[in-house]
């Protein structure tokens, strides 16, 4: 019963050293990596849609400075047909001359802001790509090593807790061994009852029975 318990005892020791030198260790890691990763993902996302909500506005500006632009061809050419027409109103030149003037300002202030946030789109896309993603790669990366180590450590420490599994088990495999041989029944009785009568003495001789 002793080898028994034994064995149970070193089979319970070593579930619970695996489960405190690598399940809680890598139950912690993985809650506390689980949100560095998120967050990691969550920024990444947020600067990839906050620069294309920067290109698509972009790309609004652009449109605008070309139909801008498209309108104002137009205006010239409007104005250079009065010119060459004979009967041409003056009211009606000077109102094309005015709208050229306005078109082109509005030309002009468009592409100013096109050039504005062309230059602010630029370096969000290069803060982007030389700022935000290299310092959360490095981020990810500091985890992969973390996680690395880790198990270097792990499988170090698991290789010393089997040996040592191994090694008391050999130990009680040797015991239970040395004890097997013992375990005779003719023997056991013969040995119980050398002590009972080395305790107690011979019982009384039993009288012949009168005929």
């Amino acid at each position: 019963q002793d080898v028994i318990f034994q064995y149970h005892q070193v089979n319970y020791n070593f579930r619970q050293n695996v489960l405190k030198s690598f399940v809680q260790p890598a139950m912690e890691f993985y809650k506390k990596n689980k949100k560095r990763l998120r967050d990691v993902n969550n920024h990444v996302q947020s600067v990839e849609n906050a620069l294309a909500a920067s290109i698509k506005e972009l790309s609004l500006l652009k449109t605008g400075c070309l139909d801008l632009f498209t309108q104002l061809r137009t205006a010239n050419a409007d104005l250079a047909k009065l010119k060459v027409t004979a009967n041409a109103k003056a009211d009606a030149t000077f109102k094309a001359e005015r709208k050229i003037v306005d078109l082109k300002e509005k030309t002009h202030q468009r592409f100013q802001q096109y050039d504005t946030f062309l230059e602010k789109t630029r370096r969000q896309q290069q803060s982007m790509f030389t700022d935000d993603i290299p310092r959360k790669l490095s981020e990810l990366e500091e985890i992969e090593k973390e996680r690395m180590r880790m198990t270097t450590e792990f499988t170090k420490k698991f290789h010393d807790l089997f040996s040592q599994l191994l090694l008391d088990m050999q130990k009680l495999h040797e015991s239970s061994s040395s004890i097997t041989p013992s375990l005779n029944g003719d023997n056991e009785i013969r040995s119980l009852m050398t002590r009972w009568l080395n305790t107690h003495g011979a019982p009384p001789a039993v009288p012949p029975y009168p005929y």
